[in-house]
């Protein structure tokens, strides 16, 4: 991948491997199903509760998923991307990029001059950086 001011020697995860006019979103958690704060047990009496439980999760990281791609962003930087997240992600067409690096993603960060955030969460508008 070729950034104005950086290359990255990794390839990309996915299907798509080429975005013009890109508009980044850079994360520094792993870019895959949300895991609890604290830990917790959850009693499933059912094989159908199970299905129903996990059915949920794919729902909220989907809908996370859609809610980054509707802020515009088609290329997400993460340390990691978990099955299901590249997944949605290869469903919208959005190009990921695996840095496990944090000085390799601070360059991308001031090369695209995008913030990168913690949390998973849609970027703003002074968050998403862009690249030709």
């Amino acid at each position: 991948m070729v950034i104005k001011g950086a290359v990255l020697t990794s390839n990309t995860q996915g299907v798509v491997k080429h975005v013009r006019d890109a508009k980044v979103a850079i994360y520094t958690c792993d870019f895959e199903m949300g895991q609890a704060e604290t830990k917790g047990t959850v009693l499933l009496t059912s094989a159908q509760e199970l299905l129903d439980y996990n059915k949920g999760e794919e729902r909220n990281l989907e809908q996370k998923v859609k809610d980054i791609v509707d802020k515009g962003v088609n290329v997400v930087v993460s340390t990691k991307f978990g099955e299901v997240a590249a997944h949605f992600l290869d469903k919208y067409n959005v190009m990921m990029v695996k840095c496990p690096s944090k000085h390799e993603m601070r360059r991308i960060a001031r090369s695209t001059k995008a913030i990168a955030l913690p949390k998973l969460q849609p970027p703003t508008i002074d968050e998403i950086g862009k690249c030709d």
